[in-house]
């Protein structure tokens, strides 16, 4: 069962109060806020969600921060190999719980 969310969603605004430490999720869209005129959004904050949703990539709440916010991170390598690392915040993105397998 996966359970797909956006932070606009009115039936439940803040499905990602419900995500621990270790959570598995996959990136489903982009947030809709996003192409408000107003919105500013990082380009590189961009492309990576773009990756993510694309590349249906598997992904674990690495942690929570002081306000119960869960946090991912992506680590990744550049082009001349040195690794990369990415935290992205979940509470306004689009995205589902993933069952795994037991």
């Amino acid at each position: 069962m996966s359970q797909s969310t956006d932070s606009t969603d009115p039936t439940d605004p803040e499905p990602w109060r419900d995500l621990r430490v270790g959570d598995p999720i996959r990136m489903t869209g982009i947030p809709v806020g996003w192409a408000l005129p107003h919105a500013h959004v990082p380009s590189c904050t961009r492309k990576l969600v773009e990756k993510l949703v694309a590349g249906r990539t598997l992904l674990h709440v690495h942690h929570l921060d002081d306000l119960e916010t869960p946090w991912i991170l992506y680590e990744s390598f550049d082009a001349e190999g040195r690794k990369q690392a990415d935290f992205l915040s979940v509470h306004d993105l689009v995205w589902e719980r993933v069952d795994e397998p037991a």
